[in-house]
């Protein structure tokens, strides 16, 4: 029997959730006697699991411990710790067992053409795009690939969105970014899989910075060419998303929000082409050839160049170092004008391009919601709203 898949939403019942992803398809796997037995670790428990690690090989263990598989609250500290003495010790963390033989280990092992392959996974925190990340590693530790498996509406079209755009870098392989190589799409009991080579651990170099190099190559993945921004595709499209969203009362915001930007933008001319959706520290690094980028899942184009920019400042100040919104906002403004006048784009539009980008990301939260995603936190979005409505209050152009 399929657990319901709404529980994956929260803690409640993704351990049960874990257990029959990991076990062997009702449909192919003979009787459970007639199989061995595959053993996991589930960390910091049961109640509330973050990572899966397989046991039975202690290289492969020690390669998901140490992985980012951990970087997720208390079990991050787990992990950690673990890692550092190499070993799970008895009665840290939850004991999971499934029948092996078709699992979902051996039905990787088979699509991969590596018998040796182990399974870790990681669910991280309830969040709106929760899904399973898995690390496949062999026996002796070496990281063979990644896979991501979607489970609802929201997590399948971002796993098949990732797909397009890493097929898309793959094919065009543009200068100055790494990104992880598709391998495989499949389905594994009715969900897609997506499964990617695994990239170079980072080094240990200056920490991630955006800058226009960046930008300007993943705007050129899918050129968008100029446009008035308030007559170009990005923004009556937003415009069509605004008046389609069922709660009136941000609806009315964003267009009066909207109603001043156009008046204000009103004859800027812009560069529009593709951006990552979510360029943060903890999705990019720098490499000796650029930098190397992954989770392309909210990847999509055109919006206006300087988008990545705004996103990247706008996290690494509110999520970052917990600044309030209006703040991180605020200081997301010269970082992007940094950023676009480095690529030969005016630098006084800035702080409007912010306010547009708080507009997008506020219509992508309405969107995730509308698919299931619960979760979400509605303090954070009202105060995203209420930052659009103050930076949009100021009169002149900025």
């Amino acid at each position: 029997m399929t657990p319901d898949r709404s529980g994956l939403a929260t803690d409640v019942g993704a351990l049960a959730w874990l257990r029959w992803l990991l076990a062997p398809d009702p449909a192919t796997a003979p009787p459970p006697d007639a199989t061995p037995v595959e053993r996991y670790r589930v960390l910091p428990g049961g109640r509330h699991p973050r990572v899966v690690v397989p046991l039975g090989h202690s290289a492969a263990a020690r390669a998901v411990l140490q992985s980012d598989l951990g970087n997720h609250g208390i079990a991050r500290r787990v992990t950690g710790a673990l890692s550092r003495v190499g070993f799970l010790p008895p009665g840290v963390g939850a004991p999971l067992a499934v029948p092996a033989g078709t699992s979902l280990a051996a039905w990787l092992s088979e699509r991969l053409d590596r018998p040796d392959l182990h399974v870790g996974i990681t669910v991280g925190a309830p969040r709106p795009n929760r899904k399973p990340v898995l690390k496949l590693v062999a026996s002796d530790g070496t990281v063979l690939a990644f896979a991501k498996v979607a489970w609802n509406p929201l997590t399948t079209a971002l796993v098949a969105n990732e797909q397009r755009w890493l097929e898309r870098i793959e094919a065009e392989r543009p200068a100055g970014i790494t990104a992880p190589r598709p391998w495989l799409a499949d389905t594994w009991k009715g969900m897609p899989v997506l499964i990617t080579h695994p990239l170079a651990e980072p080094g240990t170099g200056p920490p991630f910075r955006v800058d226009g190099d960046l930008v300007a190559a993943i705007a050129d993945l899918a050129p968008g060419g100029e446009h008035d921004l308030v007559d170009s595709p990005w923004w009556k499209a937003a415009g069509e998303r605004v008046a389609a969203l069922d709660d009136e009362v941000a609806a009315g915001r964003l267009t009066a929000a909207r109603s001043v930007l156009a008046a204000r933008l009103a004859g800027t001319r812009w560069r529009f082409g593709a951006w990552h959706g979510d360029l943060t520290a903890w999705n990019a690094h720098p490499d000796p050839g650029g930098v190397t980028v992954w989770d392309w899942e909210r990847a999509s184009d055109p919006v206006p160049v300087g988008f990545d920019a705004a996103h990247a400042a706008f996290q690494a100040g509110q999520v970052g170092r917990g600044l309030d919104v209006d703040t991180a906002a605020a200081e997301a403004g010269p970082v992007v004008a940094e950023v676009v006048d480095s690529i030969g784009l005016p630098p006084g539009p800035a702080d409007d391009l912010v306010t547009c980008y708080l507009v997008e990301r506020c219509l992508r939260w309405y969107e995730d919601l509308a698919v299931g995603s619960t979760t979400a936190t509605p303090e954070r979005q009202h105060a995203i709203q209420h930052a659009i409505t103050a930076r949009t209050a100021a009169t002149g152009r900025r």
